[in-house]
């Protein structure tokens, strides 16, 4: 699994954390992983990401919160998400990510 920024591909370590479906240490995510980009799913997944990301800082880990979506969301969908400091990621090729930030 890599994500794709700028000119740069990385391939980030995740861990099961206690709260949310993956915690990437090396760049400090955590994050909540969808089976569909449907209105319904991306907004419980915001709800999920932000409360994660509450407790997590609640027990000293610097992180910012974080959606894995199946595929690219509506661009409303996109905007909301990185309006309230939510990275989106999704994936683009086998084990390449498309990661849209804040």
């Amino acid at each position: 699994m890599s994500r794709t920024t700028s000119s740069q591909s990385v391939r980030p370590r995740f861990h099961r954390p206690r709260a949310g479906d993956l915690y990437v240490p090396t760049i400090g995510q955590v994050v909540e992983a969808k089976r569909s980009t449907a209105r319904a799913y991306v907004r419980t997944a915001i709800g999920q990401a932000l409360d994660y990301a509450a407790v997590a800082r609640r027990h000293g880990l610097a992180v910012t919160p974080a959606v894995l979506l199946p595929s690219e969301p509506q661009p409303s969908m996109l905007e909301l998400c990185t309006s309230i400091g939510i990275t989106v990621w999704w994936p683009i090729s086998s084990g390449d990510f498309r990661e849209v930030r804040p």
